[in-house]
């Protein structure tokens, strides 16, 4: 005999729901969350300034030579965090003929000689690239022929 109108949904229908329901609650229970770790950001490599103004290191000499800058005695100028690849960009003012980089040696003086004879330096020309293949803190040399005007140096990834 067919149900009658307005009387309810069939028991058949009813039995299946239940059906249905603990299936997805046993389903549920199965596949339940043991833990959740979440990962950190990265990035390519990164360069950080120690500080925003540099002070040099020594007194360059009245004819000319080389000037050291780095932040303070016991910081470079700045760190490389990870092996990168960054580009300087800057103008050398008058009198100043060359800006290097060199592994921090912390506490060297200006002098005479030039900047390419400190161990590790790196010509920097703006607007190339300079790789770094290892961590560290690094400082800056400019040859000059006589006293300069200060200038800054910006980098960019």
């Amino acid at each position: 005999m067919p149900p009658k109108a307005g009387r309810g949904i069939p028991r058949l229908t009813i039995y299946a729901l239940i059906g249905v329901g603990i299936t997805l609650i046993g389903l549920a229970a199965a596949s339940s969350v043991l833990f959740t770790q979440s990962f950190p950001s990265t990035s390519a490599g990164t360069v950080t300034a120690d500080c925003s103004d540099l002070q040099e290191w020594g007194v360059l000499p009245a004819g000319g030579g080389m000037a050291i800058f780095n932040c303070t005695s016991y910081a470079g100028a700045f760190e490389v965090n990870t092996p990168t690849t960054a580009t300087p960009t800057f103008g050398l003012p008058t009198n100043a003929t060359a800006a290097y980089i060199f592994p921090a040696t912390l506490g060297t003086g200006s002098g005479t000689g030039s900047c390419n004879s400190l161990s590790g330096a790196v010509v920097l020309t703006s607007g190339s690239s300079v790789t770094f293949s290892t961590e560290g803190s690094w400082e800056y040399c400019v040859d000059a022929t006589g006293s300069f005007q200060g200038f800054t140096v910006s980098w960019s990834q």
